[in-house]
């Protein structure tokens, strides 16, 4: 009976050490995961922190546009042709040798003509200079004489007397009709790249005479 108590009191004694032994070695498991937890959020937290502070670099996928050097070039032309234009139209003289005498047919196919310098066409037949020194000559002499169509007739010189070609292709139109044409409709405008091609085709005697 004495080594049976001593027995089971030794083995009460291991039992209770090894339940204190396990319930320390979980304690400091515990402690280690937790421990291991707060290092992990503490990370976390500086990594959040360094992605705040640190600046986001933005690409831009977009290429740079290239300038249009066609484009460039063709402006180029016409501010060109625009200041010859303007030489053409404001220096040169020419006779168109009318006075009151001068019958509205002849009137007519002046005006068909000077509007050429300005007009597509698909066929042209005559060229006079469209200029302020023509116009002017135009206005004075259908001012003074009492033409069949004289209010139509100033009309259309009136607007270019005021440097205003918007509607110069309807006007040649309209001269065309009335002298009833068959070929050769107005259906535009040229550029001053184009008016400045047909000058120097048409009138380059006067060019070289009077620009140069």
């Amino acid at each position: 009976m004495k080594k049976i108590t001593v027995y089971s009191t030794i083995g009460v004694f291991v039992i209770g050490a090894g339940a204190g032994l396990g319930l320390w070695a979980t304690d400091n498991f515990l402690d280690g995961k937790k421990e291991e937890a707060a290092v992990h959020a503490e990370r976390l937290e500086d990594n959040e922190q360094d992605e705040h502070d640190t600046p986001v670099e933005e690409h831009n996928d977009e290429q740079p546009e290239e300038p249009d050097t066609e484009e460039n070039e063709e402006d180029e032309e016409q501010t060109e042709a625009r200041i010859k234009l303007e030489r053409f139209y404001t220096e040169v003289e020419y006779d168109l040798e009318i006075d009151s005498r001068t019958s509205q047919d002849q009137i007519l196919i002046i005006i068909h003509h000077m509007a050429h310098q300005k007009i597509r066409a698909e066929q042209k037949w005559g060229a006079v200079p469209l200029v302020e020194d023509t116009v002017d000559q135009l206005y004075e002499v259908v001012s003074e004489n009492d033409y069949p169509r004289k209010e139509f007739l100033l009309q259309i010189i009136g607007e270019w007397k005021e440097g205003d070609f918007r509607f110069i292709d309807h006007h040649h139109n309209e001269v065309w009709e009335i002298q009833g044409g068959t070929v050769g409709k107005a259906y535009g405008i040229l550029d001053p790249a184009e008016e400045w091609q047909f000058i120097e085709q048409e009138f380059s005697d006067i060019i070289e005479e009077q620009l140069q």
